[in-house]
């Protein structure tokens, strides 16, 4: 019995490893720890979500989001794993650290990341996020009605939140002011009561996360009562940990996610904090899995344009090619704050 039981144990032990070697291996390279860690918790929390793992087992390097701590993570992956089928990058400026990398070493990058000439012709580059036009095309619709309204913006200095700043800026023309805040603040009450005394009647804030949760904690202390719209780093955790009930009624636009991953989501987590972000990571782990499984001699380009009726978290998350340009388009919503909640309003009311 006694032999019986180890060989039995030897047997379990030896499948096992093998299970585990036959794996696809997937890199995951994000900010796990650090000011913006919530960020990388979001999209570990996404991709486990999928349940592909009985397929691919993801390993997660911490960078901080700090481009030179990618490329060693990138590097550490290399050597660790010979035979990695993909890695997901979080961040534009990570992505673009990493880019060059990428294309001379053949691993495909499936990045969150904005539009940057540094993805431009690189076949190994797949963006996890639409083109700005259209981003930028969706917020001018549900702005149409305060076009004629005097707008302040503030943004920070990362790509999105700058490009974000002057699309607003460009759509209200002369009745904005786009104030583009190049350090770390902590006091925002000057800026605040500038755009009061200045008789702004809407404000656009796109800022860091946390920051955009304390300006508007600022606002509330100040009895500042401007209507608010954000983009969508207001829905970090860091934001909403800091000004929750101070962000009451403000409204900003992103993925439309389906009600059933929102429903596992704040199952899993406790909260709605960072959904688009766990939503984007989880439909990457979807759609590599599903490409993979095509065992043809094709691209993975080619493989990922021929899935079709996946069970996305982002309605109609769908891959598209232009000549510069790998990327995925997905229908638009608008996002509200009730109750220290992200609510989905659907595509017309706000």
């Amino acid at each position: 019995m006694i032999k019986r039981n180890i060989f039995l144990l030897l047997f379990l032990l030896f499948s096992t490893q093998l299970f585990s070697e036959d794996k696809i291996k997937v890199g995951v390279i994000a900010g796990f720890t650090g000011d913006w860690a919530d960020y990388g918790i979001a999209y570990k929390d996404g991709i486990e979500l999928s349940d592909v793992g009985s397929n691919i087992e993801f390993i997660y390097e911490d960078d901080q989001f700090d481009p030179k701590k990618s490329i060693t993570a990138f590097n550490k992956l290399l050597q660790a794993h010979k035979s990695l089928a993909a890695i997901f990058v979080g961040d534009t400026q990570t992505a673009s650290a990493l880019a060059k990398l990428a294309k001379q070493k053949e691993i495909p990058l499936f990045v969150w990341a904005d539009e940057l000439r540094a993805f431009h012709n690189n076949k190994f580059i797949y963006r996890l996020w639409t083109k700005n036009k259209s981003d930028f095309l969706y917020l001018e619709k549900k702005l149409f009605r305060i076009k004629n309204s005097k707008i302040y913006i503030f943004s920070s200095p990362h790509p999105y939140t700058m490009a974000w700043g002057v699309a607003v800026h460009k759509f209200f023309k002369k009745n904005s002011k786009l104030e583009e805040l190049n350090t770390e603040f902590s006091d925002f009450r000057p800026l605040i009561l500038k755009a009061k005394h200045n008789k702004a009647e809407n404000i656009g804030l796109c800022l860091n996360s946390g920051e955009n949760g304390l300006f508007l904690k600022q606002m509330k202390e100040l009895q500042v009562n401007i209507p608010v719209f954000t983009c969508n780093f207001v829905e970090s955790s860091a934001d909403l940990d800091v000004g929750r009930f101070a962000m009451e009624g403000i409204w900003f636009t992103g993925p439309d996610i389906n009600s059933e991953f929102r429903e596992k989501y704040i199952k899993n987590t406790g909260s709605s904090d960072h959904i688009i972000s766990a939503a984007t990571f989880h439909d990457a782990a979807i759609i590599l899995n599903a490409a993979l499984k095509i065992k043809t001699k094709e691209t993975l380009s080619e493989k990922i344009s021929k899935l079709d009726k996946l069970n996305t978290a982002i309605k109609n998350f769908k891959f598209k090619k232009d000549e510069n340009d790998q990327y995925f388009d997905f229908l638009y919503t608008t996002y509200k704050i009730q109750n220290g909640e992200i609510v989905n309003l659907g595509g017309e009311a706000y």
